[in-house]
């Protein structure tokens, strides 16, 4: 991917934005006004309770049932192992460097 000739990097990008904005999520997303709306059930446990929320999707997870554990909840912006896991070096980093 870092090889690819710039022209081919945007039509990546392109393909994978028009991906993701015909996906179920997305889509309710822009129904809610683009408000994020949060699970209220964690994604490992399956339990209600006091839920750390994922600053990019509606995941929400125990603090005890991440892997590994955290002690306390994070200060700031937090995101969930599959949003960590899923993210794209390059992709969403570049912007600044754009100027965009």
């Amino acid at each position: 991917y870092p090889a690819l000739p710039l022209a081919a990097k945007l039509r990546l990008l392109s393909f994978l934005v028009d991906l993701y904005m015909s996906t179920e999520a997305t889509r309710a997303h822009l129904a809610a006004g683009g408000v994020l709306i949060s699970e209220d059930h964690c994604r490992v446990c399956r339990c209600e309770g006091e839920l750390l929320c994922c600053d990019e999707c509606p995941a929400v997870h125990h603090i005890g049932c991440l892997s590994p554990p955290l002690a306390a909840v994070p200060e700031g912006a937090w995101r969930c192992p599959q949003c960590v896991q899923n993210s794209v070096r390059g992709v969403s980093d570049c912007a600044p460097a754009l100027g965009v």
